[in-house]
């Protein structure tokens, strides 16, 4: 019980930290917007942006999907939502790619493993298959 309530605060945090950075994207260029979310992977996910970014998922799953399904699901959807926002300020249109399918690859986890609906996920992996479909 301590545990899930340790991971509903965690996610709850998460959530208002990215609503204040989606918020700062309208008025700041792409390298605000990546220095600002860099912070966020060491606070959250306990790596550094360079590793999500440069490693390829079968690297990144041992760092974020472990026994607890419902820490898992958590981590996934934390990752999945920082490399969507990265891929969308990222000019490199490989990197984008990328990490676009890194980003399909965790949400969909979260999906498959998660005991909530969440309208949002579904909307922005459907956003994301159409995306790498181009």
């Amino acid at each position: 019980m301590i545990k899930k309530d340790y991971l509903m605060r965690l996610l709850k945090e998460f959530l208002d930290a990215l609503a204040e950075l989606l918020y700062h994207v309208k008025n700041e260029n792409n390298e605000q917007i990546l220095a600002r979310s860099e912070e966020f992977y060491p606070k959250y996910l306990k790596q550094k942006r360079s590793f999500f970014i440069e490693n390829n998922i079968s690297t990144i799953v041992p760092s974020i999907i472990s026994e607890n399904i419902e820490e898992s699901v958590i981590k996934c959807e934390m990752l999945a939502e920082l490399l969507f926002i990265d891929a969308k300020q990222t000019n490199n249109i490989d990197i984008q790619h990328d990490l676009y399918q890194k980003a399909l690859f965790f949400f969909d986890y979260a999906e498959q493993h998660s005991t909530t609906f969440s309208e949002n996920r579904l909307l922005k992996i459907e956003t994301l298959k159409s995306i790498l479909n181009q």
